[in-house]
């Protein structure tokens, strides 16, 4: 299985735009920094790999949260993650360097760390509904521009003339919505899924939630990401969209961290429509002979 590297990033600022806090003799600067020496601890040593916090008082309160990505298995891998998001996070401020963000969130491949100054811990922003005020985002790399972002700049390719792309199409929409429903099924641990196809094209796709949503609302979350991959991003091969709640991925190549995908869809088995039933015609010149016609057999293309 291939692993990762480090560095596309994402540094996005949540709640009206970016708003840098002075640092010197500044709270809120100061809580967030505290958060960032506990929360890495926090969320390696939890056996989901997640873990929230929320430290100080109004109005300089910070609420947190990291997640790291349900194939990171080792606890010291996602520790470190958190850490070095936290790291990067502070560092990468504008002028003076001495400033930080009342919120912003950062996705470095295999975690995320996400933190307001506002609540996202509450209940009202655990879905990622429109009224939430979560707008979906993708991570951005030079090269591939899209509606939301990271979009790969290669399409589907095929034989238009034998539906190809329609067909690979059908098949990348249906491996994404069974992982959206894995991910999001009551009988899955962490809210974590994964899949691939193999014929006639290859996909690998992911997909979670953060663990303390419920299955209904990690299904709610992850279905509004579902619906954002409409027909012309769907012929893209591969991209990433994600609420901080939730996050879908699909690429072309395997990017999972040495673990064996969930789920294997594949086109339904080509079908064989039954002959006709045998017909028996009577001319009225040859009272005693017998006709049959056999239909053809063509397979179905599904």
């Amino acid at each position: 299985m291939m692993s990762i590297a480090y560095g596309v990033l994402l540094l996005l600022v949540l709640a009206g735009g970016l708003t840098p806090s002075p640092a010197t003799g500044d709270v809120f600067c100061d809580n967030l920094k505290q958060v960032s020496k506990t929360l890495p601890k926090n969320t390696s040593s939890n056996s989901e790999h997640f873990a929230t916090s929320t430290f100080g008082q109004a109005p300089d309160v910070v609420y947190a949260l990291a997640l790291c990505r349900g194939d990171i298995v080792d606890d010291s891998a996602c520790g470190e993650c958190v850490a070095k998001t936290f790291e990067k996070i502070l560092n990468v401020t504008p002028p003076p360097q001495q400033q930080c963000y009342r919120a912003a969130n950062l996705y470095d491949g295999p975690c995320v760390v996400v933190y307001s100054v506002d609540d996202i811990l509450g209940t009202s922003n655990t879905t990622g509904g429109s009224g939430g005020g979560d707008t979906p985002h993708t991570i951005w790399n030079v090269g591939s521009w899209g509606s939301w972002g990271n979009w790969s700049i290669g399409n589907i390719t095929g034989d238009a003339g034998h539906d190809d792309v329609a067909v690979a199409v059908n098949l990348l929409q249906a491996l994404l919505v069974r992982t959206v429903q894995k991910a999001a099924s009551p009988a899955v641990p962490g809210r974590f899924a994964t899949g691939f196809t193999v014929s006639p094209v290859v996909f690998y796709s992911l997909a979670q939630c953060t663990p303390d949503l419920s299955a209904g609302d990690c299904l709610a979350c992850l279905n509004r990401l579902l619906g954002m991959v409409n027909s012309t991003i769907a012929l893209r091969n591969g991209g990433q969209i994600y609420a901080t709640r939730c996050y879908l991925r699909y690429e072309a190549y395997e990017f999972f961290y040495n673990s064996t995908p969930m789920l294997l869809v594949r086109l339904p088995s080509a079908a064989t429509p039954a002959p006709a039933p045998t017909t028996t015609v009577t001319p009225p010149s040859v009272p005693t002979a017998t006709v049959k016609h056999k239909s053809r057999k063509f397979p179905w293309l599904l």
